[in-house]
């Protein structure tokens, strides 16, 4: 009776650490944020840091007590006496394979996966297991104990034996350890950090809405079906004469035939009492620019039909500071089924800012496809790779420097 009721009391961790670790791997596989706010991203893929920490510690913990039959000692492993060093390599195994099994499985419950969530699983596994030696003082927990409760000339000899350490060298694996822990914890939560920071200086900054020139300035800013980085500028567009003197911008190069561009979301809602939105650019090229702004309010975000349209014609070689008017007025060529006037102020969602050339021209990748599903598969392939070739060649470039409102 003495030995069943010994051994329900040993079941009784495993089976809540079990069942912990496996609450935790289900809240990652189907747990979401309500919304679709940008800060939801970030904050999503950095909470597999520590869940996955804690995955990191239960295996541990799990290991710890199957090794030693449930007196939480380490048992001998091939090659000598307890070896944590193995029991760390294993526990970070352990969890980075948990991590892909969960990657892979989110692919059924409509859930994107990336080898990104992946590494944040592994420096969970870092930060857990760093803690773990940290805790233990880089030595399993029954050492401590056992050589505590001899006499003081037989504990030297038992941390001699066993730990194969001085104490000056664990001490410096235990800080290590946590030193390791804080650095994977740190750069797991980096992205919500500057998340929180860009949300911050965003309302600091308003009016401008969007500035190439500082920290965060594009953080909200979005591309969609074209490329594009914040670069240097051309040293002949950052002279004095180009007022006022900026440094940097967001190079855009967009296929006149895309169906999107640059997508500003997230702005502060309210543009009431504003007068205009300003948008600062740059033609390099020796060709006119044709693009179209559509502004959208909170009510219309999701229908790409509706919005207020405005189209904009970039001289070459040019920087311009375009104004588009707030309200719009009603009579503007907004398109329908929104009229433009009942554009929302208070409630603004953002902008997004696309090719105004007409789409499907002559050589375009649409009108080249039309024509190569009735093409034998080699010269279909053949007249595909042409179009693609004159995309590139077609492609627009131009720098987006400043948005902001007056």
């Amino acid at each position: 009776m003495q030995c069943h009721v010994d051994f329900k009391k040993r079941a009784i961790l495993p089976i809540f650490l079990l069942t912990t670790g496996l609450g935790l791997l289900l809240l990652v596989l189907f747990g979401r944020l309500p919304g679709d706010a940008l800060w939801a991203g970030p904050v999503m893929d950095a909470a597999h840091g520590p869940v996955f920490a804690l995955i990191a510690l239960i295996v541990l913990q799990l290991r710890k007590r199957s090794a030693g039959a449930g007196d939480g000692r380490f048992r001998p492993w091939p090659g000598g006496g307890p070896d944590l060093a193995y029991e760390c390599v294993l526990a970070f195994a352990v969890t980075a394979l948990l991590g892909a099994l969960i990657e892979v499985l989110q692919r059924f419950v409509d859930r994107d996966s990336s080898v990104a969530d992946i590494a944040t699983d592994c420096l969970g596994a870092v930060c857990g297991i760093g803690i773990h030696l940290f805790l233990s003082g880089a030595v399993p927990a029954d050492r401590g104990r056992a050589s505590a409760a001899a006499p003081a000339g037989v504990r030297h000899s038992h941390d001699a034996e066993h730990s194969g350490l001085a104490v000056p060298q664990r001490r410096v694996l235990r800080w290590g350890a946590l030193a390791a822990a804080c650095a994977a914890m740190g750069i797991v939560l980096a992205p919500p950090v500057a998340a929180g920071l860009a949300y911050a200086l965003r309302d600091a900054r308003f009016p401008v809405l969007m500035d190439a020139d500082t920290f965060l300035g594009d953080y909200f800013v979005r591309l969609f079906d074209v490329e594009g980085v914040r670069a240097l500028l051309p040293p002949a567009w950052r002279t004095p004469e180009h007022a006022p003197e900026r440094r940097h911008g967001l190079r855009i190069d967009m296929d006149p035939a895309g169906r999107w561009g640059v997508a500003l979301y997230e702005p502060l809602a309210d543009w009431r009492g504003k007068r205009a939105l300003r948008l600062e650019l740059i033609n390099p090229g020796d060709q006119p620019l044709k693009l179209r702004v559509r502004l959208f309010d909170r009510h219309h975000r999701t229908n790409r039909r509706y919005g207020y349209l405005h189209w904009l014609e970039i001289p070459p070689a040019t920087r311009v500071l375009e104004s588009i008017a707030l309200p719009p007025p009603a009579g503007a060529p907004g398109q329908q089924p929104m009229d433009p006037s009942a554009l929302d102020l208070s409630a603004m969602a953002g902008l997004v800012i696309s090719s105004g050339a007409v789409r499907a021209a002559p050589g375009s990748l649409i009108e080249a496809g039309a024509r190569n599903e009735s093409a034998s598969p080699a010269s279909a392939a053949a007249s595909s790779r042409a179009a693609v070739s004159r995309a590139d060649e077609r492609r627009s470039r131009f720098y987006l420097l400043d948005m902001h409102l007056e």
